[in-house]
């Protein structure tokens, strides 16, 4: 009995030698070290969050960190594909559309490119027939409804599209094509093109609830 109480006097002892032994700047030290921790895992979170905000298929439900990071990649290389195709479809059309001006006329011509035009939560990138529409809306039921029946009024066909929505907003993107062909008079029919995707954007940004 009396070793065991020995014992337990001198654990009693080691323990509070222990405690004596972290000084005041110690333990500032342990302090700052614990609250930049909690600093530096704040700051992921919320990185997170805003990565989670820019990538569709997850800025709008409940996602793990890995599952953000594999979709965050996927949406990257999606968008490099895109801009690859968009950059070949420019370099196919810049010889025809510049032995085109040379042909018409000895003065050069500016050949067909991309046009870019914006509106307030709309913008639309035109490259001859084809354009993609890019517009961020509050949430308003049959709002797609209401964008389809506008590129129908301008008859311009859908191919693909892409919409994310949260709480809060509708984020679409549409990938379209005017139905009407390039004749004889390519720049101009190509022109009356790009006027007909500036009057569907224009419409579509009216469509925007107050």
């Amino acid at each position: 009995m009396s070793s065991d109480n020995g014992l337990s006097k001198s654990s009693d002892v080691t323990a509070e030698n222990s405690l004596r032994e972290i000084s005041p700047v110690d333990r500032r030290r342990q302090s700052r070290a614990s609250l930049m921790r909690r600093n530096r895992r704040k700051k992921m979170r919320l990185s997170f969050r805003e990565l989670q905000d820019l990538v569709p298929s997850v800025n709008h439900i409940r996602a793990d960190r890995a599952t953000i990071v594999e979709e965050t990649i996927k949406y990257i290389k999606t968008l490099e594909l895109m801009l690859e195709k968009l950059e070949k479809m420019k370099r196919e059309r810049l010889p025809a559309a510049g032995s085109a001006a040379m042909a018409i006329s000895p003065v050069p011509q500016n050949p067909i490119g991309f046009q870019t035009w914006v509106f307030p939560n709309v913008a639309v990138y035109i490259c001859g027939e084809k354009a993609q529409f890019s517009m961020c809306f509050p949430k308003k039921e049959d709002l797609y409804s209401e964008i389809c029946c506008v590129l129908n009024k301008y008859n311009i066909q859908i191919l693909v599209v892409s919409i994310s929505t949260n709480n809060y907003r509708s984020t679409y993107k549409i990938h379209t094509r005017a139905q009407n062909r390039e004749n004889s008079e390519g720049s101009s029919e190509a022109c009356s093109m790009e006027e007909t995707f500036k009057k569907a954007a224009r419409d579509i940004y009216l469509l925007s609830p107050m």
